[in-house]
């Protein structure tokens, strides 16, 4: 196995139509990507909806609340869901994107979706 460098991950497009993704840490010999899984190392390619591979910029130099924001997500059929932004990151020191958390799973940034969505402002009491 080979280590693989960081922010190399690996895509999956979800049953819901939202897409969602692992980080890389190693490749085999022929070149085939890895991610933990569970108890151990898989290799992506074997995972429902593997989407390809993607190099992502994950430097956050800080992190803060989200201070009441939610995100509204519309989907290809009309439907919505609304949730809360968990924070918001500070990227590489110069741009801000909201932290969300996909599938009760894992927290991501909003930048890193293709899904359309829009944020909402906390009310004004």
């Amino acid at each position: 196995m080979i280590p693989a460098p960081a922010g190399i991950h690996a895509n999956y497009k979800l049953d819901n139509g939202r897409w969602t993704h692992s980080r890389v840490v190693a490749f085999d010999d022929d070149g085939d990507p890895y991610i933990v899984w569970r108890n151990g190392l898989v290799n992506a390619k074997s995972r429902p909806g593997f989407g390809g591979l993607e190099d992502f910029d994950d430097e956050y130099s800080s992190l803060i609340p989200g201070a009441g924001w939610s995100v509204v997500w519309t989907y290809d059929d009309g439907s919505t869901e609304t949730q809360p932004v968990i924070g918001w990151a500070v990227k590489n020191g110069w741009s801000v994107v909201p932290l969300v958390i996909v599938d009760d799973v894992s927290v991501e940034d909003l930048d890193m979706t293709s899904d359309k969505y829009r944020l909402v402002p906390p009310a004004v009491e």
